[in-house]
Parts: C-alpha cells; sequence; structure tokens
C-alpha cells in the first residue's frame, strides 16, 4: 500500500465515518525527508528510482499547511511533497515547461504540431487512468471540467487539463481533486497535482450565493452592485494550521468603482456562514454598460473586528480568525477539537455545545461561564457568544484544552499560539 492510501485510510477513520457535518478538524503530520523520497518513487512505481531533494522547507517548526513543502526531482520531472501531508502532491515535466524541442524531438512549430495532436477525447482517456493510478479515492472523484493550455497565441492547443473532482447532492465541491494535464501530441502526462481531504464541516451555507455576493459589495463600497453569473454553490477549503476547514463563495461581483466611475468586475471569496470578505481583485474593467440581472440586497458582512494571528512565532491566517467581543478575544469553537484525531464538536440541548474524542471532553453553553474540562468544573472568565450565528469561546479555554499555549496580546492585537514549555 503506498504512501498516500495509508494516509487516505487515516482520514476516512477519522472523519468521512463521521459525515461533514460532525465538526471535527484536521490532524496534520510531518513528513521527513525520506517521507517526501518514498512518495515519489511509489508514485512512478520504482523504490529504487534515485531522487534528488532540490529544496527543503527551511523549518518545520512553524505552523502546518499546505504551503510548506519538499522540492525533488527524478529524471525530467519536478515533484512537490507537502511536509505536512501526503495528501498534497505535484508532478511536472521539466522539459514539457523549459525545453520543448528537445520534448518533442523535433523544432516546436505549432502549425506542424497541429497536424500530430490527438482528439481531447484520447487525452481525457489517459488523464483518467493516470487519475484512477494514483489517486487514493478515485471514486469520490465524480465531476470532471475540462480546459486547454495554449502557450503560444496560436490555435495550437499544447495540452489539455483535466480536473477530477467531487460534489456533494447540494452542489458543493472541495477539498479534493485531481488535475491532470496531458501533451496533446505525444499523450504525455506532463503534469499532475492532487489534493485528498475528507470534508470535516457541514456543507450548507447560512448564506446564499446572492447574500455572500452582497457582503462583498458593502466591504468593496459598492451601491450598485450586481452578481455576475448565475448563482454558484460554496466551496470546501484545504484545513487550516489548526485544522480547520472553510465553506466559502468563489464569485464574481459587477458595480461602479467610487472614484472612476468605471463599471469594474471584481473576484471576490465570501465566508459562506457568516460573510466575511476573504478576498477580494479586479478581474477587469468595461464601460458601464450592463445586463441588468437586479441589485443585490443591502448586506454587512463581517463587521466584528478580527484579530491577528501568530502560531509558533510566524503570522498565520485561521479561516475562522479571532474577535474582539467586549474587549475580549474569543476563537471559534471549533478549535477546540483541534490537534487530537477523531475529536468532534456537537450542538447538544438548545445552547449547549460538547468536544469529545481521545483525552478530550469538554461541554459548554452559550452565555454561560460554566464549564466542564475532562470532568474537571472549570469557571470562564466570560461566556461563550454567537457571532454571526457561530459559536464563539474565550481564548483561555482554548488554552485549557489545546496543548498549545493560547494568549491574547493586548497591544499588538494578536492571539498568540505557542509551544508549552517542557516540565
Amino acid at each position: 500500500m503506498n504512501t498516500l492510501a495509508r494516509v487516505g485510510l487515516t482520514l476516512t477513520a477519522i472523519g468521512l465515518s463521521c459525515g461533514p457535518s460532525a465538526g471535527q478538524t484536521y490532524v496534520w503530520g510531518c513528513l521527513t525527508t525520506a517521507d517526501a523520497i518514498r512518495c515519489v518513487r511509489e508514485f512512478e512505481g520504482n523504490l529504487s528510482l534515485a531522487v534528488a531533494v532540490t529544496a527543503s522547507p527551511q523549518s518545520l517548526l512553524g505552523p502546518p499547511g499546505p504551503d510548506v513543502s519538499y522540492r525533488l526531482s527524478a529524471g525530467v520531472y519536478a515533484y512537490t511533497v507537502c511536509a505536512y501531508t501526503a495528501s498534497l502532491f505535484q508532478r511536472s515535466d521539466i522539459q514539457f515547461q523549459a525545453d520543448k524541442a528537445a520534448f518533442y524531438g523535433q523544432p516546436y512549430d505549432p502549425s506542424v504540431l497541429k497536424s500530430q495532436s490527438m482528439s481531447r477525447a484520447a487525452a481525457q482517456s489517459i488523464a483518467q487512468a493516470t487519475m484512477l493510478a494514483h489517486f487514493p479515492n478515485p471514486q469520490m472523484l465524480d465531476c470532471t471540467e475540462e480546459d486547454d493550455w495554449r502557450l503560444g497565441t496560436s490555435d495550437f492547443v499544447d495540452a489539455y487539463v483535466f480536473t477530477f473532482y467531487g460534489r456533494s447532492s447540494g452542489g458543493v465541491a472541495g477539498p479534493s481533486f485531481c488535475k491532470v494535464t496531458v501533451d496533446s501530441v505525444r499523450g504525455r502526462v506532463v503534469r499532475y497535482s492532487a489534493a485528498w481531504f475528507p470534508v470535516l464541516i457541514g456543507t450548507t451555507p447560512a448564506l446564499t450565493c446572492q447574500q455572500a455576493a452582497a457582503c462583498a459589495a458593502s466591504a468593496l463600497g459598492i451601491s450598485d452592485a450586481q452578481l455576475d453569473g448565475d448563482p454558484v454553490p460554496p466551496l470546501v477549503s484545504k484545513p487550516d494550521a489548526l485544522g480547520v476547514e472553510r465553506l466559502y463563495y468563489s464569485l464574481f461581483v459587477i458595480g461602479t468603482d467610487a472614484v472612476t466611475q468605471d463599471t469594474m468586475r471584481w473576484r471576490a471569496y465570501v465566508d459562506a456562514n457568516d460573510g466575511s470578505v476573504i478576498e477580494t481583485a479586479v478581474v477587469m474593467s468595461r464601460p458601464a454598460k450592463r445586463a441588468n440581472r437586479g441589485r443585490l440586497p443591502r448586506m454587512a458582512g463581517g463587521r466584528q473586528v478580527q484579530l491577528k494571528v501568530q502560531f509558533l512565532g510566524r503570522p498565520t491566517e485561521l479561516h475562522s480568525p479571532p474577535v474582539l467581543v467586549a474587549n475580549r478575544a474569543y476563537m471559534h469553537s471549533r478549535y477546540l477539537c483541534s490537534s487530537a484525531g477523531g475529536s468532534q464538536l456537537k450542538w447538544k440541548a438548545p445552547g449547549r455545545l460538547t468536544v469529545s474524542g481521545p483525552g478530550r471532553r469538554v461541554t459548554f453553553g452559550v452565555g454561560s461561564t460554566a464549564c466542564t474540562v475532562r470532568g474537571r468544573h472549570v469557571r470562564l472568565p466570560a461566556p461563550p457568544v454567537l457571532v454571526a450565528g457561530r459559536c464563539f469561546v474565550p481564548v483561555e479555554l482554548v488554552d485549557t484544552v489545546l496543548p498549545y499555549r493560547v494568549r491574547f496580546d493586548v497591544a499588538t492585537r494578536t492571539v498568540c499560539i505557542e509551544r508549552r514549555p517542557r516540565r
């Protein structure tokens, strides 16, 4: 059984079997250089393959996440393996990107190569076979999107791109996918990238797509905003440093820029539960003539004061940032499940929540300072609160439950998550 499959089985045991509404968190691991090399060899089916490490993470002492990776090479391929999970893996053909003449064995001439191109259907068969051979749980990827990769300005398609992903019954996609890029002439897989994570959050959004777009318009200061395109279902993000996923919309908003008075088009990523705007970017501007789809409702998204986070001494973004309520720092209650495989957050009686799992049991209620931690009664300095329909708890409770020290630096308005000193 390969490394990806072993990780897949572990994740199934701690997450998928409990369903997406269980309120769990992902537990990051830590891969050594030998683990990363083994991932490459198992992907290629050659356990004696000569693999060179071209770049190692500068430090594995910082916060975990998908962006800290090993970079390796073998033959004409370059590989990227996440340092904290084998579930994030990528392989690229170096020649295809850097030396097209060597790749094709002839000068790169799109007009000549076009006549040698295979059909899209033939390329899809290659991509499908690659996904089935390498993705740990291919049956979960029941949807396919197609795209073209054109490196020049001609109509020659250098490669076909196929993204395999899954959707829930409500249309929610992510965070798992497998993207396979197939050269249109040789039929070689020139790029393979995959992510495999269980869905550990509820997939029913509190906001509609139109409401999320209205939150983005409010944050951008647009008074005449419209949703560009049809409403889309939300997506599930990869886990953050503490293992919490996020349900969000990726959408486009059209409106009049307050300064230039031009009609602008923004891409916005908006939390599907509290309306906080994750990121926006101008995609294009165009003349102030557009289809009338109806104005968006007025909404105020993400108005609570969000705090900064430092994890192991480094600035970190959490999917549910801490907030300031009555001059006290609060964190989303789901972070009480962090760093403990199998822990679940559940609503019990109205306003009462429990966190249960191996070595971890916490019971608390919204509006009450009474709390029990592993059977011991604890009096919280302030009661848990609801913010945009989600339960937040004082950082002191998170500090009590997690294996990390969690404190609030009032001067810098930063929640600091640190290793506890050894006793």
